[in-house]
């Protein structure tokens, strides 16, 4: 579903003169604070009445620091063999999997940036979907969550909370409700680095 309507948006936008884009661009700001919002909520309401582990809480924040870390540094390593600059990779890859949002704040500034940064974030979310059973097997339980990046709260909870235990599920859906609230911090910060 996630391909076909990409697919679709861009064969749209190409067809047609979508100019009402433009208008509903406002909506975006507004509509990501909500989201946040929410997440925090979802958070706070899942953690609410648990005892939970000293390393479970060591955990739901070393995640993703270093997810966010990891992510970005890798991309701004690997980006030169695609012919990017650190820069460029690393606002990319700063949406960390949420490919709607990234893509279009990125979208203001450099259409064909914003364009690479959805393609790669979609792909992210796909590639977590068909190898976090793989690397929860083989690697670990840890690990698995951070192929998902920000969507191990959403759309890749599902195969990591098949694919681990009840400890690791609770961090997977925390790690992606934090890191939903700082993907749009760092987008902005890479945005202002270059574009501003």
């Amino acid at each position: 579903m996630i391909l076909v309507s990409v697919l679709l948006g861009a064969i749209l936008g190409y067809l047609f003169d979508v100019k009402i884009l433009t208008e509903a661009s406002i909506l975006i700001e507004p509509l990501s604070y909500a989201i946040v919002f929410v997440s925090g909520l979802s958070v706070g309401y899942s953690l609410n009445g648990r005892k939970l582990k000293k390393h479970l809480i060591i955990d739901v924040f070393a995640m993703p620091i270093f997810i966010s870390i990891g992510s970005i540094v890798g991309a701004m390593l690997l980006g030169g063999f695609a012919g990017f600059n650190f820069w460029q990779s690393g606002l990319m890859a700063s949406g960390l999997g949420w490919y709607s949002l990234s893509a279009i704040m990125i979208s203001d500034y450099d259409i064909g940036l914003a364009a690479m940064a959805l393609m790669i974030n979609v792909f992210r979310e796909i590639f977590a979907i068909a190898t976090i059973p793989f690397i929860a097997r083989y690697v670990g339980f840890l690990e698995s969550v951070s192929a998902g990046g920000a969507t191990s709260m959403d759309t890749t909870l599902p195969v990591i909370s098949r694919s681990t235990n009840e400890d690791t599920t609770i961090i997977a859906f925390a790690n992606g409700a934090i890191l939903i609230i700082v993907v749009p911090a760092l987008v902005e910060i890479f945005i202002n680095i270059g574009f501003k």
